[in-house]
Parts: C-alpha cells; structure tokens; sequence
C-alpha cells in the first residue's frame, strides 16, 4: 500500500477443466457510512442505491466504478490482459474547453457576457 492509501493487485481467474462461464460476480462489502456515493459503471455521481447492477459493454469503456464517502472510497478498475485504457477527448469539435474567467467550463459556447 502506498502512502495515500493506493493499492494495487491482480486476480487471475483459472479453472480446472474445461468450463463454459456464463457470468461472474464480484461482491466488495462496505461499511455504510463509507459508501454513501456512487459513480461509475454507467450511472451517474449520486447516492448509492441499495442495489446495482449492471453489465459489460465492450463499447461503452465502462471499466471502473467509485464508491465512497468524503473521507473514505474504493475506486475499482476490471481490466483483462490486454486492458488498453480509453483514450479522452476533450479537445474535439463538439466539445471544446472554454478557459476564460466567467465560464471555467467545458463548452460549444463561452458563457461570458458580450
């Protein structure tokens, strides 16, 4: 573990013999006081629901989720073996960044007054 609390390791899943797997589950269980907020895998930042769930799509770069509180939080990374990560683009021509004083913001139009 390092200083701040990051911490990495690997899972390798193997069986025995052949076997066809349909699906796999991971359970991570938190205390409730620091689980309060959840984001990632296709929903939005807000409350934890009591229950999520949700599924894989290759297309959609889904590969983490955050839960967590002010002072606590588990972010969780799937990755396979030949894990690229997605590339951002916030400098394309549907969004670009406006940097002035009175926007701050990714925008198509600059928010400041005329």
């Amino acid at each position: 573990m390092e200083s701040d609390g990051f911490l990495q390791f690997q899972v390798t899943v193997t069986a025995d013999r052949e076997t066809d797997v349909n699906d796999i589950l991971l359970e991570v269980p938190l205390r409730a006081d620091a689980a309060r907020y959840l984001m990632g895998m296709n929903r939005p930042g807000g409350f934890r629901p009591a229950r999520h769930e949700w599924h894989w799509d290759r297309a959609k770069n889904q590969d983490s989720v955050w839960v967590g509180d002010v002072n606590a939080g588990l972010r969780l990374r799937l990755k396979g073996e030949n894990y690229v990560r997605p590339l951002v683009n916030v400098y394309s021509s549907i969004t670009r960044f406006c940097a002035c004083r009175t926007c701050r913001r990714t925008s198509t139009k600059c928010m400041r007054p005329a």
